[in-house]
């Protein structure tokens, strides 16, 4: 996961693994997804005067992420990162949806 360039071929096994990786280390600097795309949907809501919920936020910021990719499409960190949002997004929305907790154990 170190190198950004991809000087070799990348496999998706290896882009899923990485992706997961780095959630889980993101998770320790930054604290738990959950809180942390509640607090941005909580300041984009009242920003935009409107709801916008915590999976809403995750999707963006895979949308954020594949439009880097467009500039830099050699940079792995933009394809982790976006892996890592969406792996969020289907937790958050049964989170939101009241079906359940946040899932224990990731972050």
């Amino acid at each position: 996961m170190e190198n950004d360039s991809m000087t070799t071929r990348t496999s998706p096994q290896m882009l899923f693994d990485s992706a997961t990786e780095l959630l889980f280390k993101r998770g320790i600097e930054y604290g738990h997804y959950d809180d942390n795309l509640n607090r941005i949907s909580i300041a984009g809501s009242a920003y935009l005067g409107s709801e916008v919920k915590p999976s809403q936020i995750a999707n963006i910021m895979v949308l954020v992420k594949v439009m880097r990719s467009v500039e830099s499409p050699r940079k792995l960190d933009n394809y982790f990162d976006a892996i890592a949002y969406l792996g969020m997004v289907p937790d958050l929305i049964q989170f939101e949806d009241g079906l359940g907790e946040a899932i224990d154990g990731y972050l």
